[in-house]
């Protein structure tokens, strides 16, 4: 069986047209008395690897957020930077992490300084406040892969409660770790978000093929986290939101 902690050799030659934002929380500010997300910090750097040698990204073209440093000012920043540098090119985002959402369904991510009490003003938006100033800074396709949860109090779930991903819009590809309603688990033996894992191993099974498109990907992330979920009798089903099944994320050099 494949191991996702060794990190496979590089599958694509270094693409200096693709950005990376890569968001891993935690340990949330203690005076927020919001519960640690398992395994998110872990999850996160060991994205950042597959991030440079699965799609290709520079190593200096991927900017990683981890706890106290993925304020929501700081969350801005990073992506106000990639923003400003993103005409024609490809941005991929990756958020382990807490997630709410709002009373009109409107998805959002829970930074460390978050405050629950005013959750609409210390929230990011994934619609508003990342994908749209991504496109709106000209970036050719956006790829995004959400590990969220919902706050539930004593609990090691990461859970996604009235889960509603933003609306299919063109060069968006939106890959999450859950369906409506369903909890995201952490796997405690293997020191990841299931969701993760998943994606993690599809990222390695990809690598024996000559091209990795939306759709392939998509395909081992769901068969993958649904044995994952049998095997521990739990119901997780990730989602894709895109109208871009067909895209060629990353051929092989």
């Amino acid at each position: 069986t494949e191991d996702v902690d060794i990190v496979p050799p590089a599958y694509a030659r270094e693409n200096a047209s693709r950005y990376g934002l890569i968001i891993g929380v935690e340990e949330y500010r203690a005076a927020s008395g919001i519960d640690n997300a398992p395994y998110t910090v872990n999850d996160a750097l060991l994205m950042k690897k597959y991030f440079a040698n699965i799609f290709g990204i520079p190593a200096n073209q991927i900017f990683t957020l981890f706890n106290e440093d993925a304020t929501k000012t700081g969350i801005y920043q990073k992506v106000d930077l990639i923003s400003n540098q993103a005409k024609g090119k490809d941005v991929f985002f990756f958020y382990a992490g807490h997630g709410l959402s709002t009373s009109d369904n409107d998805q959002l991510i829970v930074p460390y300084d978050a405050d629950l009490n005013y959750r609409e003003r210390t929230t990011l938006s994934l619609a508003m406040d990342i994908f749209k100033k991504f496109t709106d800074g000209g970036a050719n396709q956006i790829y995004a892969f959400v590990d969220a949860c919902k706050i539930r109090t004593n609990t090691n779930t990461r859970m996604i409660e009235l889960f509603v991903p933003p609306a299919e819009v063109q060069r968006v590809a939106a890959f999450y770790g859950a369906d409506i309603g369903e909890e995201s688990h952490p796997l405690m033996e293997k020191g990841h978000g299931l969701f993760t894992y998943g994606l993690l191993l599809a990222m390695l099974q990809s690598v024996k093929d000559k091209e990795i498109s939306v759709h392939s990907l998509d395909e081992r992330i769901k068969e993958n986290c649904n044995l994952l979920s049998l095997r521990n009798n739990i119901k997780q089903t990730p989602t894709l939101k895109t109208l871009e099944r067909d895209v060629v994320i990353v051929r092989k050099d």
